[in-house]
């Protein structure tokens, strides 16, 4: 309708519009009659003119209140559209309408605030789709899908689904935005209200949320302990991957709803709900609590773990979380420590060196042995024990096995405190890296001094006379063995003398065998008298038998020299208190090579030669060039 003559119907009253219309409408009524009664019947009669007036004034009457009700459905709409103009303009949303679904009539300041475009930026949604999206594929995309959901929408299938786009600014800036579409009348092809909701900050807290959880859930992930976390009835809500593992799960995804007499742990349920009832009904976190925990193979694990009450300001306790290390290896290693901190302190004297040569412990039965406590030891080297007994070719071969081997032991002079002298078991082990290298060393000694002097002892006694302390039959025949060794290199003579005691039998069946063994001591000490050179020796080789080795010989008067010397001392009277005992001897000499070139041969003949002076009397020496054949 043209506006002007709206205009003219809404400005005239409404009495003026009703009295203009039933005169206009009597006019043309009562023309028409006329001109039809004159027509037809050649006269015009009173009753159709009164009948006329009468039907268009309700006519008349009629037209005018339909025009009023279009007038007031007019003013109506007109309110409506200021109101929506209102609210349009008002809303804190960007909006824009578009006829047809692509001219764009209106554009709410909210719209040119949010995007800085205006109604000339934007005269369609043709023109304004390269602005709000330069990228060709995006901008495809954007166009069929939202052409798509109007579609849908037209057809009653469904409302025009929300869509997420992200739109270029006038300034080059992008937003965030949700584009949905509402119909403003039955035809959804007329004239559609575009809203476009920017939800940028809320995407970008999204995304800031997401990557916080991902970046958390990567802390959980990498961090070398088992994290878990439960509901109020110890359900779980979560975990990380080594969690799931141990508890013989794949993935963090099987735990969830889960509860842990459904785990690998369930011989253990009952124990594990027990604790977090306590920690989410106290609101008290139970922190670095070492405890074993049994699996389903009975094998026992030991964790360290910690369980916090989860709380919420509206709700309270909600759950719990908890984290737990496998501490199975530490244990074992702490046993280790303990036997090895036991084994430390042994009846052997231990000492830790460093590579470089450093002592840096001790234990208490290295001081035992050394004398040197572990404040004086450590910080020193292996050399505050050295005796000086050995030459450095002898440390230089040690280390060199141990280089060689990893570890050397043996005996060794080493010097207390004290300044004493003993001799010591050493072993000496190197302890090695993974990669090979030496990173210590470990010695342990023991004190083998009494047994060393125990072995002499027992060494002395084998080879000597229990009674008179002289070499006995066993060590002469060793000396004797050498001498002739070295005579035969040398081509000198040995002298072997042959003794027996005269009138000795009688002193011990008269005087007794305390006597007698005191007179063989005192003859052992005047045949010890009559030898001087080291390299003779004088044994007892039983009763009162005693023979004398003679080594390297120039002559053989030598020895005949040496015969009459014991000859003179043995006559000479001996004092055994209370007794003074008077006796001689009878020796037979034997030489080499002259009568044997062994020491079987020797003794033999020197055997010969002393039975032989005894049966001449006695108190006489003889070697076997006057024994006869």
């Amino acid at each position: 309708m043209n506006s002007s003559v709206l205009q003219y119907l809404r400005h005239t009253s409404k009495f003026a519009l009703w009295a203009t219309s039933v005169a206009l409408s009597l006019v043309l009524t009562e023309a028409i009659v006329v001109v039809m009664q004159l027509t037809l019947l050649g006269v015009v009669t009173a009753d159709y003119l009164i009948t006329g007036f009468v039907a268009s004034a309700l006519v008349a009457s009629l037209i005018v209140w339909l025009i009023f009700n279009f007038l007031g459905q007019v003013g109506r709409m007109d309110r409506d559209n200021v109101h929506l103009s209102a609210i349009i303009n008002a809303s804190p949303v960007p909006m824009a309408v578009a006829d047809g679904g692509i001219h764009v009539v209106m554009l709410n300041p909210e719209f040119v605030r949010v995007f800085g475009y205006t109604l000339q930026d934007v005269p369609t949604l043709t023109a304004w789709w390269p602005k709000a999206f330069p990228e060709p594929d995006y901008r495809q995309w954007v166009v069929a899908t939202w052409h798509q959901r109007l579609a849908s929408a037209s057809t009653g299938e469904s409302p025009c689904e929300p869509l997420e786009v992200r739109i270029r600014c006038k300034d080059g800036s992008t937003k965030v935005v949700l584009v949905s579409a509402s119909p403003l009348d039955m035809q959804a092809e007329t004239s559609h209200v575009i809203l476009l909701q920017d939800v940028t900050e809320r995407v970008n807290n999204m995304r800031a949320l997401d990557e916080s959880r991902s970046v958390l859930q990567s802390v959980i992930e990498t961090i070398p302990m088992r994290v878990f976390w439960k509901n109020r009835e110890s359900s779980y809500l979560g975990c990380n991957t080594a969690f799931a593992r141990d508890a013989g799960q794949e993935s963090p995804d099987d735990i969830v709803g889960k509860t842990d007499d459904q785990l690998s742990w369930n011989a253990s349920a009952e124990r594990l709900t027990l604790e977090d009832r306590e920690v989410m009904e106290s609101g008290q976190p139970r922190l670095e609590v070492e405890e074993p925990l049994v699996l389903q193979n009975d094998q026992v694990v030991w964790l360290r773990k910690s369980k916090v009450p989860l709380h919420n300001p509206l709700a309270g306790s909600v759950g719990l979380v908890g984290v737990y290390e496998d501490i199975t290896e530490r244990k074992a290693a702490e046993a280790d420590l303990r036997i090895a901190a036991t084994a430390f302190e042994s009846q052997e004297g231990i000492v830790i060196v460093a590579a470089s040569g450093t002592i840096l412990r001790v234990n208490k039965a290295f001081t035992r042995i050394t004398g040197f406590p572990a404040h004086e030891a450590v910080g020193k080297t292996l050399s505050l024990l050295k005796s000086g007994l050995h030459g450095a070719g002898f440390y230089s071969s040690m280390w060199q096995r141990i280089r060689r081997d990893g570890h050397w032991e043996g005996e060794i002079q080493n010097r207390r405190k004290s300044g004493e002298t003993y001799t010591q078991w050493l072993t000496i082990t190197a302890v090695s890296a993974n990669g090979g290298e030496v990173t210590h060393y470990v010695g342990t000694m023991l004190d083998i001094t009494d047994r060393k002097n125990m072995e002499r002892q027992v060494h002395h006694l084998a080879h000597h006379d229990a009674l008179t302390d002289l070499p006995n039959r066993v060590l002469l025949t060793d000396r004797l063995n050498q001498a002739l060794a070295q005579a035969r290199r040398e081509k000198a003579m040995v002298g072997l003398l042959y003794l027996d005691l005269d009138r000795f039998k009688p002193v011990n069946d008269m005087l007794g065998h305390e006597v007698g063994d005191r007179l063989l001591t005192q003859v052992a000490g005047r045949l010890r008298n009559c030898v001087s050179r080291t390299t003779d020796t004088v044994s007892r080789i039983g009763g009162d038998e005693f023979v004398v080795l003679l080594a390297h010989l120039e002559k053989a008067s030598d020895a005949v020299a040496v015969a009459q010397r014991i000859l003179d001392a043995l006559n000479q009277a001996f004092v055994v208190d209370p007794h003074t005992i008077e006796i001689s001897t009878s020796i037979g000499i034997a030489l080499y090579p002259e009568h044997g070139v062994d020491a079987m041969a020797l003794m033999k003949h020197a055997d010969q030669a002393m039975y032989q002076a005894k049966g001449l009397g006695g108190s006489r020496c003889l070697y076997e060039a006057t024994v006869p054949h």
